[in-house]
């Protein structure tokens, strides 16, 4: 439990330490923030043609702050309880395992050797999910890691830390976090880095990602990309944040139990 404890919560207290460190950076240099904010600002207004500051923009802009905050303040109060409760279960299931796994064969409607049969098609699919989706975020993290080192990104460790989470999210990944990246890069003019940041990152981050998802979690369990896919969107929905690891869990051990189904009632011998 805590070994369990400190590859969970480490890297969360690691990410929030590292936010703090920076905000109080911020907070003790304002002049700099507001020469910033008006060089953007100036940047906006004369090559784009966006009043940033009209009444519109700072409606929708309090609006979508406010709605950001409120959303961060419950999904960080939802999975400290739901890691509060996840190690109460942990804790009675190693104190009983042996019962506990007895109690699931007597309890069970299957048979005993087709229960054993997929018990190690269970626990592939589990470490594909749980191992396998995390490991893959933080080698894509790696990668794109690479490139703000080359790109000469401010505060490159602390854009790879977050880099490692934002690649665990569906669809978008690490997008989430090397675009608006580049974005900045651009309107503080350094703009050859910030195109090649955004090149490198599109094009050789988003394919390592398709390459060490198909080797890795190949390797581990075939779970197809869909089922990852979906199954975080579900589990983001039920769980919160830590759905991203339950989701595609969910979503593999409803297949399993279709197969097992078959095993039990259709045909015993699926393989031949």
């Amino acid at each position: 439990m805590s070994i369990s404890a400190i590859l969970i919560i480490a890297p969360v207290y690691l990410v929030i330490q590292m936010l703090t460190n920076k905000v109080l950076v911020i907070l003790n240099d304002t002049e700099k923030v507001k020469s910033d904010i008006n060089e953007t600002v100036k940047m906006l207004q004369t090559k784009f043609n966006v009043d940033v500051f009209s009444a519109t923009n700072i409606e929708k802009l309090t609006q979508v702050g406010g709605s950001i905050l409120e959303k961060t303040v419950n999904a960080s109060m939802d999975m400290t309880l739901q890691l509060g409760v996840a190690f109460l279960i942990l804790y009675f299931m190693l104190m009983n395992h042996v019962k506990l796994v007895n109690w699931f064969y007597k309890i069970l409607p299957f048979k005993v050797e087709n229960l054993k049969k997929m018990n190690s098609d269970l626990r592939d699919l589990i470490i594909s999910n749980a191992v396998g989706m995390p490991l893959t975020a933080f080698l894509q993290a790696i990668v794109a890691y690479i490139g703000y080192l080359i790109f000469g990104v401010d505060s490159s460790f602390t854009w790879f830390v977050l880099t490692i989470f934002a690649a665990m999210l569906p669809v978008v990944g690490a997008a989430i976090i090397y675009v608006p990246i580049g974005i900045f890069m651009l309107t503080k003019g350094d703009t050859a880095n910030a195109i090649g940041l955004l090149l490198y990152c599109f094009i050789i981050v988003g394919l390592s990602d398709n390459v060490i998802r198909l080797l890795l979690q190949k390797k581990m369990a075939d779970v197809h990309p869909l089922i990852t896919i979906f199954g975080v969107i579900v589990g983001l929905n039920l769980f919160g944040f830590i759905g991203i690891v339950f989701g595609p869990i969910l979503f593999s051990f409803f297949f399993w139990l279709v197969k097992l189904y078959k095993y039990e009632f259709i045909d015993p011998n699926p393989e031949d």
